[in-house]
């Protein structure tokens, strides 16, 4: 109940400021109509995030191959008749 009420004395001014600039930028528009849009706007955002997180951690399941050649067996690097 505290936080609502909080939140709604925040809002108040907050509504009254946007209420005036929607009326001088868009005509008609509602705080409710604009709020609603921003809302949509972070979920989008939140979606595109957890997407992108989602495949960098499948990337990172697979193995990078970052260009080297495979070792040569212990055998083939200490091969005695090659030493001398």
């Amino acid at each position: 109940m505290i936080a609502a009420t909080s939140l709604d004395q925040f809002l108040d001014p907050l509504s009254r400021c946007l209420d005036a600039e929607s009326a001088r930028h868009q005509r008609g528009a509602s705080i409710s109509k604009m709020l609603a849009q921003e809302l949509l706007r972070i979920a989008d955002r939140e979606s595109e995030y957890e997407l992108a997180r989602r495949r960098a951690l499948a990337r990172l399941s697979a193995p990078f191959h970052l260009g080297g050649q495979k070792r040569l067996p212990r055998e083939a690097l200490h091969d005695g008749e090659n030493l001398r």
